[in-house]
């Protein structure tokens, strides 16, 4: 009677191990998974028992994390090593939706303030200055704005690339500090600190 062997549930759970030659005056110690029937080949010019014990004590640790289901960073870290292989691997719907909310909630604690038609800004200028001021004539959907910038130019802008200019008594002036540009080269506000 045929008793064949039990299918293994893990990778690498049980293996065959074979001694194939002499051929062409070389033996080869072949190592075989009974799952995945992944093939090992040794060259071998002896096949003594304790060159087989060192080929088996190299091989083994190679494929510990097939058999714990761990990759090997993991079991020497604790935790996953990110590479660039993990950009390719595409995100699951649940992850992609936990970042949607995140970045959802991020903007509404960090985004810009709103802008109504008429509000006087400063607008990122990226043809001349870093910063031009202008007024808001059209909001487009949840952050687009068209400004009305000096000359009759219209600027259409996010508002993430608007600075409001908040009103003092009669006049709007904002401090110097809004911005990542030293003014005094342009010679506006040198003494007072305030763009007016």
């Amino acid at each position: 009677m045929i008793h064949p062997w039990p299918k293994p549930s893990k990778v690498w759970s049980r293996s065959h191990i074979d001694v194939l030659g002499p051929m062409y005056g070389l033996k080869f110690f072949v190592v075989t998974d009974a799952t995945s029937k992944w093939l090992e080949v040794f060259k071998m010019t002896r096949t003594t028992a304790a060159d087989v014990i060192n080929i088996l004590r190299r091989l083994f640790p190679t494929f510990e994390h097939a058999i714990t289901q761990t990759s090997p960073a993991k079991l020497m870290f604790g935790r996953n090593l990110r590479t660039k292989f993990d950009l390719l691997v595409p995100q699951t719907s649940e992850i992609a939706e936990t970042n949607v909310l995140k970045s959802t909630v991020l903007n509404k604690q960090h985004r810009s303030s709103e802008f109504v038609v008429g509000d006087e800004v400063l607008a990122k200028d990226f043809s001349n200055s870093p910063w031009t001021s202008g007024t808001v004539i059209e909001r487009d959907g949840n952050a687009l704005y068209d400004v009305q910038a000096e000359e009759n130019k219209i600027l259409r802008r996010h508002a993430d690339q608007l600075i409001s200019i908040p009103k003092v008594g009669n006049r709007r002036s904002c401090p110097l500090d809004a911005f990542t540009t030293d003014f005094s080269e342009r010679g506006a506000g040198e003494s007072s600190g305030k763009v007016t």
